[in-house]
């Protein structure tokens, strides 16, 4: 087994080639017919609210609708993403 130099295996080598990270681009999220017209009534009968609003930072949950000044929380299409742990066939 022969040794070499920091500069020799350098130069053999060349740098290491580290993978580089792919840059995630978040896609505009798209609001469905009834999220829409719920947002559409809320602001004719000029009710403050927030949209996307995640109630539990920890879990990443997240409702449709958040009433501000209120404890009320809507989740206008939730049945229909049902790839969740809990809700996949046997």
């Amino acid at each position: 087994m022969s040794s070499m130099s920091t500069a020799e295996y350098k130069k053999l080598f060349g740098k290491s080639r580290r993978t580089k990270r792919r840059v995630v681009v978040k896609k505009e999220r798209v609001v469905s017919e009834g999220e829409a017209k719920l947002a559409q009534h809320l602001k004719s009968y000029k009710i403050e609210f927030q949209t996307e609003f995640q109630f539990n930072p920890e879990r990443k949950w997240r409702a449709d609708f958040y009433i501000l000044g209120s404890k009320v929380l809507i989740e206008v299409e939730g049945g229909i993403w049902s790839n969740g742990r809990h809700t996949r066939a046997q």
